[in-house]
């Protein structure tokens, strides 16, 4: 702590006195204009957008956003039928990019193919959760379609197209 100065909120306490110290030793810290493909979010702070900025123009490897992550990750869970972790994936990824047609086509696929394994694991609550899933994303989705209904002619169940 620095004597005679409280510690707090951001603008007062240790917070306003360091933005001050820096003011004072460095001058006004200048907030870098923001351009699309760069990989540290913008922050209110000058001082902390201008260090962060400056810290990822040094580093030979930039961090991947999440929906780059997400999009490397989608491999492995396809690759292994972990179609849980797909339905994760293509969601977070459709609220990431939603105008990018790939991702409901992909999540709808993916609701598709766990209801599959949810009706041959004998779960018929899950799998009519997963194919319900699909044909609200594509209500014309012809391979669900045939799926819910079949169920639900096997269970007994009226089905209407």
């Amino acid at each position: 702590m620095i004597p005679g100065v409280p510690h707090g909120h951001a603008g007062g306490g240790l917070i306003g006195a360091l933005g001050s110290f820096f003011k004072k030793q460095f001058g006004h810290a200048q907030a870098p204009k923001q351009h699309q493909e760069s990989t540290v979010p913008a922050f209110n702070d000058p001082i902390v957008s201008s260090l962060n900025h400056e810290l990822a123009k040094e580093q030979a490897q930039p961090v991947p956003t999440e929906a780059e992550q997400l999009k490397q990750e989608q491999h492995s869970a396809w690759g292994n039928y972990d179609f849980d972790r797909c339905i994760v994936i293509f969601s977070r990824l459709h609220e990431l990019e939603p105008d990018n047609q790939d991702w409901p086509d992909k999540l709808k696929t993916s609701y598709f193919n766990r209801g599959k394994q949810y009706e041959e694991q004998g779960n018929l609550q899950r799998a009519t959760q997963c194919y319900y899933a699909a044909l609200q994303i594509d209500p014309g989705f012809q391979e669900a379609q045939q799926a819910a209904q079949q169920m639900m002619e096997k269970q007994g169940a009226q089905t209407s197209a």
